[in-house]
Order: structure tokens, then C-alpha cells, then sequence
């Protein structure tokens, strides 16, 4: 059980939000990414917390309820959003932090109100995939993308993936916890830190695998 993260850090050429919510209603989202100048890609695995394995021994296995706040209820999620984190320092598999006041764009350390949820948010439909060599493998691909006027920060360190009681759900009072998070680096493997300006868009792609042992 693990996820991958790939950022790509493009210059958006006087695009506007609305030039790529057009693209993307038509279909052509990519082509219009795809004649982008990049400015940075960058590429981890990331290190899933200490509760999500109980978390899904629960739902996939039948095993006891997992401890709270990671408590399955009808419309819950453990892949709630993707959230841009100031966090600096790694990841560690204890880290879990949980929240309940917080609406989405307003969690501890998030920055730029950078947040995108799972499903509802994506550029693209997600994609879920088998393993063709008949491994018992589920893959599960999502892609964002920050508009001009999204996630705007010059302290972008970490990414993090969040659960949530109401797995739509973008208002307060409701719990969230981060259940996963990479440390953001360059191909050498040295922390970086994103700028991320109105004159750019920022596309990050999640691949979450689940495969048997």
C-alpha cells in the first residue's frame, strides 16, 4: 500500500482560470498543459500513517473498527483532499494530526487555501485499474490542477492527503485528520520549496496502489 506524487510547476503564458475551465469542459485540458513551459517537476513517494491500515483491515477485511477519529461512517473518506502543506520537516508514520473545526481551506499549515478534493475536484475522470497480469493490484490514478489564481504561496513544502467524516463535505465542523505526506524534493533528493505565483498553474498528480502480499 503506498502513493506517488508528481508535481509539475508550469508557466501558464497569461492564461486566465478561465481559459483552462474551458479547456477542461471540452476535453482539451491536456493538449492546453501539454504546450506549457515547465518550471519544475518533481517526483515521491509518499509515507501513509499509522491508522489507514487499520482503517482498511476494517472495510476490506472485516476486521474491528478502527480507533478514532479514523471511524468509518456513511460518507466518510480516507481520500478526502490533497492539501499544500508549509510543513518542512519528513514525514514520520506516526504523524497523524486531526482537526475538527477546520473547514477545508483553513487546516493548520495548509497554505494558499491549496486544497482539492478527491472525485469532485479532479481535471479528469479518476482512473481505477486492475492489474492485467492478474495480481490482486487496485491502482488508482487523480489529477488537480491550481488555476492562476489557486494555491498561490511561496512556502509550498509538503503535500498531504486528508480524511474526512464527510468525505464532500469543504465547511467546518467537521473531523479531518492527514493520513498521508511527502516532503516536496528535487531529483537529488534535497527539500525544496515551491513558489507557486498567479502567473503559474501547478498540476499534481496521486497514484494510490493497493496490492497484495
Amino acid at each position: 500500500m503506498h502513493g506517488t506524487f508528481e508535481l509539475t510547476q508550469l508557466d501558464a503564458r497569461g492564461l486566465r482560470d478561465e481559459d483552462f475551465r474551458a479547456a477542461a469542459r471540452r476535453g482539451r485540458a491536456e493538449d492546453l498543459l501539454r504546450g506549457l513551459p515547465p518550471l519544475g517537476r518533481f517526483r515521491a513517494r509518499n509515507l501513509v500513517f499509522d491508522m489507514i491500515p487499520s482503517f482498511l483491515f476494517n472495510r476490506l477485511m472485516g476486521g474491528p473498527a478502527a480507533k478514532g477519529p479514523l471511524i468509518y461512517e456513511s460518507g466518510s473518506a480516507a481520500l478526502h483532499a490533497m492539501v499544500l502543506l508549509s510543513t518542512d520537516s519528513e514525514p514520520t508514520y506516526e504523524e497523524s494530526t486531526w482537526e475538527y473545526t477546520q473547514t477545508l481551506y483553513t487546516l493548520p499549515e495548509e497554505v494558499g487555501s491549496g486544497a482539492k478534493r478527491f472525485i469532485e475536484d479532479v481535471i479528469e475522470t479518476t482512473l481505477i485499474q486492475a492489474d492485467q497480469t492478474g495480481r490482486e493490484h487496485i491502482s488508482c490514478r487523480s489529477r488537480w490542477l491550481f488555476l492562476p489564481s489557486e494555491g498561490v504561496s511561496s512556502n509550498i513544502r509538503s503535500v498531504g492527503i486528508y480524511f474526512c467524516r464527510d468525505g464532500d463535505n469543504t465547511a467546518g465542523n467537521l473531523e479531518r485528520g492527514r493520513v498521508a505526506r511527502i516532503r516536496i524534493k528535487d531529483a537529488a533528493g534535497r527539500p525544496v520549496i515551491i513558489n507557486k505565483t498567479a502567473s503559474q498553474v501547478l498540476l499534481i498528480e496521486y497514484t494510490f496502489r493497493l496490492v497484495t502480499v
